[in-house]
């Protein structure tokens, strides 16, 4: 059978589950917890398929509303290969969101991280200093609690 995981193509067996189809064929699907069922790091979305998969235990459907198992959310290391012949797509989380952003076609420089002094102005950099002083939440003018309890 052919799994395609995040559109690579990779050769699975019945009674395979998905994570260990991904993780043998170097396809990325996230396992914080690894594979026991309890991050949902590993929640993948079926696109086609979904007849050659086992049904959804209680463990999964403890974890993932009927709403995400009708558009085909699955946790891969709980899922497992029923099928002899046919074709699966999968993708996982982390893909489906950088296919989203990616379709929004943002600008790559927008996505690279900038450091926070870099991205105001060095006038509203001002007005927030004077706006912090104003309110009395200026770091000298703040009392620890340390100072708190010695002068009690």
């Amino acid at each position: 059978m052919i799994i395609y995981i995040n559109d690579k193509a990779c050769e699975a067996q019945k009674g395979d589950i998905l994570l260990e189809v991904a993780r043998r064929n170097k396809c990325h699907i996230g396992y914080i917890c690894g594979g026991n069922g309890i991050c949902q790091s590993c929640f993948v979305t079926v696109s086609e398929g979904m007849e050659h998969l086992s049904k959804p235990g209680s463990d999964e459907k403890a974890f993932i509303s009927d709403r995400l198992f009708e558009a085909g959310g699955r946790l891969a290391c709980r899922t497992r290969v029923t099928g002899e012949k046919g074709t699966i797509r999968l993708l996982s989380r982390t893909e489906n969101l950088k296919r989203i952003v990616l379709g929004l076609n943002v600008p790559a420089s927008s996505l690279t991280p900038r450091p926070l002094d870099t991205m105001f102005s060095k006038n509203s950099r001002k007005e927030q200093a004077a706006s912090l002083k104003e309110y009395g939440t200026e770091e000298s003018t703040r009392e620890r609690p340390s100072q708190k309890s010695a002068a009690e």
